[in-house]
């Protein structure tokens, strides 16, 4: 089934990605149109409907000020700002969150102080400081615009290349 639903605005920028329920909600309530379709159909149970899942919607009436908005801070959203990828090693297995300044040492649970985490680096870092261990970090945390988040969730998902001719990011 579909990894995700690009949203666009009524203007063809990107504002979301969403999953396939969603979409098709937002699409029989008449406030999306589909843009590009998959090749999955989904019917109801009695089988007396069918539904193509679209890859591509866009909202009928613009919103403004959806760029204005902050990205929440959650262990699922640092996964997708660090792409998945341990900013240790590069790993992309048995993920978690780091704090790169341990909790018990001062470090708070902010996006500049956490990183996608492996779980074998995570427990050699363990609650020291980068120094203490000689560990090095590929990348900087960072608090993500809303712009640099829908942009690593449209590559998450693998949809960067279904949407490149469809969509404006951040224009």
């Amino acid at each position: 089934m579909s990894k995700g639903v690009v949203v666009l605005n009524a203007d063809h920028s990107i504002i979301n990605v969403i999953n396939w329920k969603r979409a098709i909600t937002l699409v029989m309530s008449g406030k999306a149109e589909v843009e590009e379709e998959s090749n999955h159909v989904i019917r109801n149970f009695e089988g007396t409907q069918s539904f193509i899942v679209p890859t591509v919607i866009r909202l009928i009436k613009f919103i403004k000020n959806v760029y204005k908005a902050k990205v929440a801070f959650t262990k699922k959203n640092v996964l997708i700002r660090d792409n998945y990828t341990c900013a240790y090693c590069g790993s992309k297995e048995n993920l978690t969150v780091d704090h790169v300044i341990p909790s018990s040492k001062g470090g708070k649970t902010t996006w500049d102080n956490c990183v996608t985490s492996c779980e074998p680096c995570n427990y050699k870092k363990g609650n020291k400081l980068l120094e203490e261990t000689k560990m090095v970090l590929k990348f900087r945390p960072y608090q993500p615009s809303l712009v640099d988040y829908l942009r690593a969730k449209v590559q998450v998902f693998g949809l960067d290349g279904l949407i490149k001719a469809k969509t404006r990011i951040g224009s």
